[in-house]
């Protein structure tokens, strides 16, 4: 039997991206445009674009893109006139205006019109969290709490133009052996430059960790801290494979996921997974991930986070490891957001 054909819209190839390319290639043959990252290039980007989604635009039945953005607008123009049926996945940078910390695309002029017009006229906005629609962070200042989110920003889009669809976790690719959890350790994933160590957290994590030098901390991923003198109680390392990062969550007891603002929290479930107690940030989807399996940092404060690391310490705060795993499972496996995904790309 022959598939109908979906046209894949995407800024770049990651984890998640390819994770969905994967189910939608069960159902689909899939054809992919890839827009390109060198933001100098984003003119050419476009009119390339223009013609490669005129070329596709009769052939496909559905088109798919991740992230609203530039590479958003022509694909869901195309499918609008054509009355073809369209999707764009919203991950978190392009649901939020957050200039306080750098971050988010709709602080800026031009992406922020294309998302718009984007989300106007696609069939649906698939969030990977409720948060992403609508939500009030007053973690990082609890006396101006900040509308974040696309209604937020777009209040006049129909709340009915939106689907969340969790992200989820492939079990089979991690291997968890909660014998190899070492007592007293924390880790953290973080990623790049300074303005991202912010919004992460791991500028709080450090400073606390220095007030505990019995204590093993772990970053994953801050480059530019790399070159520096680390303190003796913290690890800093680069950005690790997959197989690296199954062995850090082994053998870590706590997670830390503190960010400012955050889409879903990938790395906190895969940490989960594995056993790790998390201790996250009361931000967006990550109190609910956490359950009642972890512990909520209200506001962004090193003081707050000394006490819950004191009181971790004094108390030995622990759960059953496959109590903390067999929750991710339940809620936020790959299996449930391929069901969900199907279902709607094919209705």
């Amino acid at each position: 039997m022959t598939k109908d054909k979906l046209l894949l819209v995407i800024p770049f190839h990651n984890t998640f991206i390819d994770s969905d390319l994967k189910i939608l290639e069960e159902i689909f043959e899939v054809k992919t445009i890839v827009f390109g990252s060198n933001k100098i290039y984003t003119p050419l980007y476009l009119i390339k674009q223009f013609f490669q989604c005129l070329f596709y635009i009769l052939s496909v039945k559905v088109i798919f893109v991740q992230f609203g953005g530039y590479h958003s607008f022509f694909p869901a123009l195309f499918s609008k006139i054509a009355n073809k049926k369209s999707f764009i996945v919203v991950h978190g940078t392009d649901a939020i205006n957050f200039p306080e910390i750098g971050y988010g695309l709709l602080r800026k002029k031009l992406p922020r019109l294309f998302c718009y017009w984007s989300y106007n006229l696609c069939t649906k906005i698939l969030p990977v969290s409720e948060s992403l629609i609508f939500n009030e962070n007053t973690y990082f200042d609890p006396e101006k709490p900040k509308k974040l989110g696309v209604l937020a920003e777009f209040p006049l889009i129909p709340k009915e133009k939106f689907e969340v669809i969790y992200n989820g976790i492939d079990s089979n690719k991690w291997q968890v052996d909660f014998s190899q959890k070492v007592p007293n350790t924390f880790l953290t994933v973080a990623a790049g430059n300074a303005m991202k160590s912010i919004n992460k957290g791991t500028d709080l994590i450090i400073a606390v960790a220095r007030k505990f030098p019995e204590l093993k901390f772990t970053i994953v991923g801050l480059t530019e801290i790399l070159e520096k003198k680390v303190d003796g109680n913290i690890t800093y390392l680069p950005k690790c494979s997959q197989e690296t990062l199954n062995t850090l969550y082994n053998s870590h007891q706590y997670y830390f996921q503190l960010s400012i603002s955050e889409g879903f929290g990938l790395s906190l479930c895969e940490a989960m997974y594995c056993g790790c107690i998390p201790i996250v940030s009361n931000v967006n989807i990550l109190p609910k991930i956490a359950g009642e399996y972890g512990v909520v940092l209200k506001k962004r404060s090193g003081k707050d986070l000394e006490n819950i690391i004191l009181d971790i310490n004094h108390s030995k705060l622990s759960f059953k490891f496959e109590k903390v795993s067999n929750h991710i499972i339940l809620e936020y496996s790959i299996k449930i957001r391929k069901q969900k995904l199907i279902k709607i790309v094919t209705a």
